[in-house]
């Protein structure tokens, strides 16, 4: 079961589509992301090959991560984020 999985168990059914973002290595020079739904947020963390450790948040703050990307103005340079 990967970070995804887990992220699916975690809300009822009628939240398909809650905002969901992994965040791989978080807060590391290999830190990546992969923001969808929750309904499709397993085949996206799988198409980018998101592993553990991963930070999952769920939620409108998703919404937010665009002006919380504080990591990719910092470190442009080995960012590597993933973005649907």
């Amino acid at each position: 079961m990967n970070a995804a999985d887990v992220a699916i168990l975690c809300l009822p059914d009628d939240a398909a589509k809650e905002s969901v973002a992994l965040i791989e290595n978080g807060t590391t020079s290999r830190q990546r992301r992969c923001i969808g739904v929750l309904q499709d947020i397993a085949e996206k963390a799988a198409a980018a090959q998101i592993e553990a450790p991963a930070l999952i948040v769920i939620g409108e703050v998703v919404a937010l991560s665009g002006q919380l990307d504080w990591y990719a103005a910092e470190v442009p340079q080995l960012y590597s984020g993933v973005y649907a």
